[in-house]
């Protein structure tokens, strides 16, 4: 879905081989460079387009949810729908200063028939790769697809 290369140049640093694993019928590669950046690509196959859009509308539910339990002050990721990337697609981003270090992060979410795939990247000390350069790679990723 994301090369070693691509993911390196969204996160602007080198990152290492990617590591493959599953976890809750998800696939999930993460690409890291010292603990600095944490790129992640999660892709999970629904066992149609009608539950995946059920399983979406849940985990909507949830994060919307986690994110009204954060305490004031702290760090609040923006959501924002996105048009025109698969059946249904949102972007995240969120900085925030803690313990003394900035930390960075974008992701988009994106819903194409029964597959969900997620790009994300987390940065402590540097910018994340970008949401526009983000939703680029998701358009790329989405053309992979079996």
């Amino acid at each position: 879905m994301v090369t070693q290369n691509e993911a390196s140049t969204l996160a602007g640093t080198t990152l290492g081989a990617g590591k493959e694993t599953e976890a809750n019928g998800s696939k999930i590669c993460l690409y890291t460079s010292n603990m600095t950046h944490i790129f992640q690509v999660l892709v999970t196959q629904a066992a149609s387009p009608s539950e995946a859009q059920a399983q979406w509308s849940q985990y909507e539910a949830q994060a919307t949810s986690a994110i009204a339990q954060l305490p004031s002050g702290g760090p609040t990721p923006t959501l924002t729908p996105i048009t025109g990337l698969g059946d249904r697609a949102e972007s995240a981003a969120l900085s925030a200063s803690i313990a003394g270090q900035t930390l960075n992060g974008n992701a988009v979410y994106l819903l194409k028939g029964a597959t969900f795939l997620a790009l994300s990247d987390i940065a402590v000390g540097s910018p994340a790769a970008s949401g526009s350069a983000l939703q680029t790679q998701a358009a790329t990723s989405l053309a992979r697809l079996p």
